[in-house]
C-alpha cells in the first residue's frame, strides 16, 4: 500500500531555494540555534498554531519543545501531539 504525499503549505508558498538561502541566514545570525516550521497536517484536527516559525535552541529537548507548541496551539492534556521530520520521520519526546 502506497502512502500519499502530504502537500505543506511553507513549501508551496516559498521555493526550496528561498528556504535555504533563509535558513543558512538563520544559522549565521543563531548559530546556536535551529529554525523551525511548524505546520498542521493538512486532514489534521489540531487548531491551527498561532505562529508557524520557530527559533529553537539546540540544548531543547525534543519533549521541551513539544511543550512549548501545546501552549502555543492552546492544547489541553489529554491530546496527542506527532512532530514529523524530514521525509515523514516522527520524533519522540523520548
Amino acid at each position: 500500500m502506497t502512502q500519499a504525499k502530504t502537500e505543506w503549505k511553507y513549501k508551496k508558498r516559498k521555493s526550496l531555494e528561498s528556504r535555504k538561502v533563509e535558513s543558512q541566514e538563520i544559522f549565521q545570525l543563531y548559530p546556536k540555534s535551529v529554525p523551525v516550521i511548524l505546520e498542521k497536517a493538512p486532514n489534521g484536527r489540531l487548531p491551527t498554531a498561532q505562529k508557524e516559525k520557530y527559533l529553537v535552541p539546540r540544548s531543547l529537548t525534543v519533549a521541551d519543545f513539544l511543550l512549548m507548541v501545546q501552549k502555543n496551539v492552546l492544547l489541553h492534556d489529554d491530546t496527542s501531539l506527532y512532530l514529523i521530520a524530514g521525509q515523514e520521520k516522527v520524533l519522540s519526546p523520548r
